[in-house]
């Protein structure tokens, strides 16, 4: 259980620090302004990628089904995280998401059961269930 907590604090803090922006200076035209959200999101997305990736490997993930943006974990390695942990590995899969199949939304299922254990959008936020 100890090791499930640190992978997913490492897997979280390593998220954080790549996802935090640093301020860019005001664009001078639109393009320009296109140009730097694209270029934020794109950071997003890759460390993203890396923190999915990561999960996968050390095998917090188990399973991903894109098409109804679904992420499958293993239950145990799950239930040693805390809340903030939890909430920042769905913040991670439904950016992963959102680069691959367009839409922000994640459903962390039990690995076991398929049964819904969280979710998160942007409209609602994360939830337990």
């Amino acid at each position: 259980m100890k090791r499930a907590a640190v992978i997913l604090a490492v897997l979280c803090l390593g998220a954080c620090s790549a996802s935090q922006e640093q301020p860019a200076p005001a664009p001078t035209s639109q393009a320009s302004a296109t140009a730097a959200t694209s270029t934020g999101d794109s950071e997003r997305f890759a460390a993203a990628a890396d923190a999915v990736a990561t999960a996968q490997r050390v095998g917090i993930i188990t399973r991903i089904d894109p098409t109804m943006r679904r992420v499958y974990v293993e239950p145990s390695m799950w239930s040693a995280g805390d809340v903030q942990q939890k909430e920042m590995l769905a913040r991670m899969v439904a950016a992963h998401f959102k680069a691959t199949v367009r839409m922000e939304v994640a459903h962390i299922c039990d690995r076991y059961t398929g049964k819904e254990i969280a979710s998160y959008d942007p409209l609602w936020g994360f939830t337990v269930k």
